[in-house]
Order: C-alpha cells, then sequence, then structure tokens
C-alpha cells in the first residue's frame, strides 16, 4: 500500500544522518577521547596527566647523567692538571667548588626550564586533542528528497499550463 500511495502522491522529505566513520575508524576516536579523559587508552602517555617526576627522571638520564660523567672525566681532571704544579692548594679547591657549583646551577636552571617546557607540551596536547575532538563529526546530517507522486505533478504542470495561458488572455486585454 505503501508504494500504491508513493506513486500517486509522493514521498516527503526525510531528515538522515550519515555515519562519518568507518568501524575502524570509530575505534580509534573511541580511544582518543578515554585519553583525552585520562582514562588511559593508546592516548594516554599523549593526553594525560602532566607527571614532574618522569620529566624530571628523562631530564636526569638524558642530561644530568652525562654532564656530570663529562664534569667528572674532563673538567675535574683539566682543573687538577691546571695546578699540578702546585699541589693540593686553596686555588684547585676554590676552582673545583667554582666549578661544581656552575654545573648544579646551571642543570638546575635547565630542570626548571625543561619541567616548564614539558608542562606546556603536555596542556598544548590536549588543547588540540579537545579541538580535535570537538570539531570531528561522527555524523553528518542530510536530507533525502522526497517526490512529487503522479497527481501533485499533474496538477502542477496543469496548474502552470492555465496560468500561463490565464496570463496571456488578461494580458492581451489589458494592454
Amino acid at each position: 500500500m505503501p508504494k500504491f500511495n508513493e506513486f500517486f502522491f509522493g514521498k516527503r522529505d526525510k531528515a538522515k544522518r550519515f555515519n562519518n566513520f568507518t568501524p575502524q575508524q570509530m575505534d580509534l576516536f573511541q580511544q582518543f577521547m578515554q585519553g583525552l579523559a585520562g582514562q588511559g587508552g593508546s592516548f594516554g602517555d599523549t593526553f594525560g596527566e602532566f607527571d614532574p617526576q618522569q620529566t624530571s627522571d628523562v631530564f636526569q638520564r638524558g642530561v644530568a647523567d652525562p654532564a656530570m660523567r663529562n664534569f667528572r672525566q674532563r673538567v675535574i681532571p683539566s682543573i687538577q692538571q691546571s695546578f699540578a704544579d702546585q699541589g693540593a692548594s686553596s686555588g684547585l679547591n676554590n676552582s673545583l667548588a667554582t666549578a661544581g657549583r656552575d654545573l648544579e646551577e646551571n642543570l638546575s636552571s635547565q630542570l626548571a626550564r625543561f619541567i616548564y617546557d614539558s608542562q606546556m607540551q603536555n596542556r598544548q596536547n590536549r588543547m588540540q586533542g579537545l579541538n580535535t575532538a570537538l570539531g570531528t563529526r561522527q555524523f553528518i546530517p542530510y536530507v533525502q528528497q522526497g517526490s512529487k507522486g503522479l497527481v501533485p505533478g499533474m496538477l502542477e504542470g496543469f496548474s502552470q499550463g492555465a496560468g500561463s495561458g490565464l496570463g496571456s488572455a488578461f494580458g492581451s486585454y489589458l494592454f
């Protein structure tokens, strides 16, 4: 029966929505949202809470430890060599103490900057993730066009023809 009615009287437009994601994309998007919400998952490291201890550990292994090794293996022997003819002296001790203090201050300053930069990067990652999530449209709305049907189509054609004919007839009397 619906096909009969549609044929003669047409079908209305329908609002529908198209899924913009494949199943794999949907799974990835859900993981993305879990990471953004702090629930772990594949993106948990990218969007997780900032961990200053982890950042300090990375700095220690990548910057401080190599700098200290260089200080012990190259700087201290170089300072000692420059005071070799004097033996143990206050000049040697002062030079070693100053070099050690300068290294510690430099490393502390670098660590503070490293932690700050890492924290800012974490915030930026989270904001970009949030902006991406807010701008992602899982479904795209669209309108499925209906059809006129036989009767409305005939009536429309008749009315256009009759209107045109009447307009011509009246137009010749008025002008």
